[in-house]
This record gives C-alpha cells, sequence and structure tokens, in this order.
C-alpha cells in the first residue's frame, strides 16, 4: 500500500512539475509533467489488468492503432481483444487503454492522494463546475429522461457532462433543463 503521508522530497521523487509553468498553464494549456512511476508496482501489467477487470466495463477504454488519445471515445475503434490480450499485445499492435475512476481501487487511491494531494479549495466563491454523474447512455437525449427508469428526467449536473470556463456549463444546465420540461410538459398533455 502507497503510503500517503508522504514528505514533498520522497512525493517529488513521483512526480516533477515546474510549479510556475503549472500556475501559468493550469486549465488553460497543455505542460510537462515528468514522472518516475513507469517502474511503479501499480503499473505492471498483471496490477494492470486486475485493474481493468475490478472496474466497471464502462470505465475500460480498449483500442487499437494509432488514434488520437483526444478522440470522442465513443468514435474510437475497438479492438475486438479481451482486456487480457488487449495489454498482452499493446506493444505489438500499438493498443492502449484508459480506465476512469481508478480511485475505486484503495491503491490507485493512495498513489493519486501521494502525487496529487489535495490541500483544500479556494471556497464557493470560485466553485465552478463538478464532474461526474448519470452517464449520458442511461439517457433519452431528445426528452433527458432515464432509460432505466422511465418518468425520471435529468438536467444540469446531475449528469456526466462538464465543459470549459466560460459559461459551457451554465449552457448545458439551461438547455437540458429546457428539453427535459418540454417532455415533461409533451407527457403531461398526452
Amino acid at each position: 500500500m502507497i503510503n500517503s503521508t508522504v514528505t514533498a522530497p520522497e512525493r517529488a521523487s513521483l512526480l516533477q512539475i515546474d510549479s510556475q509553468r503549472f500556475q501559468e498553464r493550469f486549465d488553460r494549456q497543455p505542460f510537462l509533467v515528468r514522472h518516475r512511476l513507469d517502474d511503479h508496482p501499480l503499473f505492471s501489467l498483471p496490477r494492470l489488468i486486475e485493474l481493468a477487470r475490478a472496474l466497471p466495463e464502462d470505465q475500460v477504454e480498449y483500442n487499437a492503432g494509432d488514434v488520437p488519445v483526444s478522440l470522442d471515445p465513443t468514435r474510437t475503434p475497438r479492438t475486438g481483444l479481451s482486456i487480457d490480450e488487449t495489454i498482452r499485445r499493446i506493444e505489438e499492435c500499438r493498443s492502449w487503454m484508459v480506465f476512469k475512476n481508478v480511485e475505486r481501487d484503495p491503491a490507485y487511491a493512495a498513489l493519486l492522494d501521494t502525487c496529487l494531494p489535495v490541500r483544500g479549495s479556494r471556497g464557493f466563491a470560485y466553485a465552478e463546475v463538478t464532474a461526474g454523474g448519470v452517464p449520458l447512455d442511461q439517457v433519452d437525449s431528445a426528452t433527458m429522461e432515464s432509460r432505466l427508469c422511465p418518468g425520471l428526467y435529468f438536467a444540469g449536473e446531475i449528469l456526466d457532462v462538464d465543459g470549459r470556463l466560460g459559461g459551457f456549463n451554465f449552457q448545458w444546465a439551461w438547455s437540458s433543463a429546457w428539453v427535459a420540461a418540454s417532455a415533461i410538459g409533451r407527457r403531461l398533455r398526452g
């Protein structure tokens, strides 16, 4: 188990981030983060296979080829292989995987806490948006009605949608609420 109470020098041995560049560019522009995690036991192939099996299926993407990581996950070609085979063939076939919400596993949560400790918040005055929520594949986008529970409608940040700063999240909240309210109105009028 990773000790989440490591000292700053110990943490620095895992990640090297230029603090000035971080402050200048975080959430605005890409910047380099060097790390020493490649030999970490949590990144060994057997442990990654274990993690992939433990996560819900929708939290693991596995894809093939020279596809940019920024491509919408629903548009990336699948390998057609199992998780085990994808991991074994990463080098040979240029397959790659994305693990989401790895903090569900206590060891990975501890490693994240070690590398990126939360030291507090800037308070409600600076709060912008949440992330996560009801997966979009569980909602009819034409009505915002739950596919799992007919008659239940969602809007705004309860859904797994988040955007960059600049009003995108407000627009999503208002637009999804309008779609849901319109659908509820049509349903009530019968």
